[in-house]
């Protein structure tokens, strides 16, 4: 079964986007790598499923 994704990404609290910018990368890094494994665990079931016709 695959796993859904339940990052978010959320607005900081003092109106900007940006408040820690050292913090928002790590986040956004972190998400951009789960999607990224995300992506290839799709591919790799799309594969599979291709592969059995």
């Amino acid at each position: 079964m695959i796993k859904k994704i339940n990052s978010k990404i959320r607005r900081s609290n003092n109106g900007g986007i940006f408040h820690d910018s050292r913090q928002d990368v790590a986040t956004l890094t972190r998400v951009c790598n789960e999607l990224i494994d995300k992506v290839n665990e799709l591919t790799d079931k799309v594969n599979e499923l291709s592969s059995k016709d």
